[in-house]
């Protein structure tokens, strides 16, 4: 359960929902109008969906590992980290989270050519990282990040 509220289970569902009501209200009536078929299959948009969903898990463990300190003050009946998850392993479980994530948009860039999934897996991983780090303190830039992140899985 700890997991599930460290990764932001909720989240994940809303997105992947997001991901596929999109796929299906929007880009299959826009292929039908246009008379064209879908050059991404079924299962590697599946594929897609689950390295987004790994890439955004990250960046949520990354942020609650970084403000530990600030979440036992403020939220401290929702902190994870290091009351059911040590910090050691929620860092264990980023690592691997967005090394899957990465690798998931690696092999559809380069087994399946679906363009650019890699690089915008290993970008959103580093931006994620470096929102958590630094930007978020930065005034404006942590946010106008987060919202290009957000439309970028859309």
């Amino acid at each position: 359960m700890s997991l599930l509220r460290l990764i932001r289970f909720p989240n994940l569902l809303i997105l992947t929902l997001g991901m596929y009501l999109f796929r299906l209200m929007v880009v299959e009536p826009l292929l039908i109008l246009s008379h064209e078929a879908p050059k991404i299959t079924e299962f590697n948009f599946f594929l897609i969906v689950i390295s987004t969903i790994l890439i955004a898990a990250g960046g949520y463990i990354i942020n609650d590992i970084e403000d530990i300190d600030s979440d036992r003050i403020n939220k401290s009946d929702k902190v994870v980290i290091d009351k059911t998850i040590n910090k050691d392993t929620a860092w264990n479980i980023y690592i691997i989270v967005s090394f899957l994530g990465i690798c998931t948009g690696f092999y559809l860039t380069f087994s399946q050519k679906v363009n650019y999934i890699a690089y915008t897996d290993l970008v959103a991983a580093g931006i994620l990282y470096f929102y958590s780090t630094t930007y978020k303190k930065m005034i404006l830039i942590g946010n106008v990040l987060i919202a290009l992140l957000t439309s970028i899985s859309i």
